[in-house]
């Protein structure tokens, strides 16, 4: 046998099941509920809504009629309630309930949603949905909209001027790789670099023991051991004992170093 519940878990009840859509068990817990006076008005409301989820529109309204009979809503409650009821009468085509409903809202709190907008609606026989509100009136709008003539009518000349600058980047940028590709790096220096051809020379006059060869450089006559090579390297030199580091050359070694 089911434990007694109270009231107040019933509505518990009740709110969840509605959350997880089992709208049937839902009314059960609700229509439990509104027995209690201090839950009536509450629970109806809950069912109405339960009512408008199946589409039974007729039943919601019904339920939304008995909430509104209950003392123990707050005004704000009340207001909400006569909101949906309107909504509700206003889907199922009964106008003159709806604008009653919607003219009990009003006196409750005059600036509740669109509920002005709504009644002047229906009140110029409109039907259907309202139409949205226009901006144009607010201050701000009209400043936006003038500043946005001012653009539109400069936007051809900036687009112009957007492209330009972008023609003259893409040539920028093009002329500096140009540049980069012809520029020698220091690596290709020793490719690129002709270095005067060393010619070893010989005299006769001293003996085998002692002779060296003579080598002609760039119009000069050096005496050395050994012929050197034509090269230039990079180098890096550094100390233990003294915190020396550099960088350097090699240039034209020959085989002694």
């Amino acid at each position: 046998m089911e434990q007694q519940m109270s009231a107040s878990e019933r509505y518990e009840r009740g709110l969840v099941l509605k959350q997880v859509q089992i709208f049937e068990s839902a009314l059960e817990d609700f229509q439990q509920a509104a027995n209690d006076p201090q839950y009536a008005g509450k629970a109806h409301a809950q069912m109405a809504l339960c009512f408008l989820f199946t589409g039974r529109h007729e039943d919601a309204v019904a339920s939304f009629r008995q909430a509104l009979t209950s003392s123990t809503l707050s005004s704000q409650e009340r207001v909400h309630i006569l909101y949906l009821l309107g909504q509700t009468l206003e889907s199922l085509g009964r106008y003159a309930e709806t604008l009653e409903a919607y003219n009990a809202v009003r006196r409750e709190d005059a600036g509740f949603r669109d509920v002005a907008r709504r009644i002047k609606h229906l009140s110029s026989g409109g039907r259907g949905p309202v139409p949205p509100r226009p901006f144009i009136g607010q201050p701000w709008v009209g400043d936006m909209l003038k500043l946005w003539g001012d653009f539109r009518l400069r936007l051809p000349s900036l687009l112009g001027q957007t492209w330009q600058s972008l023609g003259r980047y893409a040539e920028t940028l093009e002329a500096s790789r140009w540049v980069r590709r012809k520029r020698s790096s220091y690596r290709d220096l020793p490719r690129r670099i002709e270095y005067p051809e060393v010619t070893p020379m010989r005299r006769s006059s001293p003996p085998l023991s002692t002779r060296r060869p003579v080598l002609v450089r760039r119009g000069r006559i050096e005496k050395r051991r050994d012929a050197r090579v034509a090269i230039l390297l990079r180098s890096q030199f550094f100390s233990k004992s003294r915190m020396v580091v550099g960088e350097g050359e090699l240039r034209d070694l020959s085989c002694g170093g």
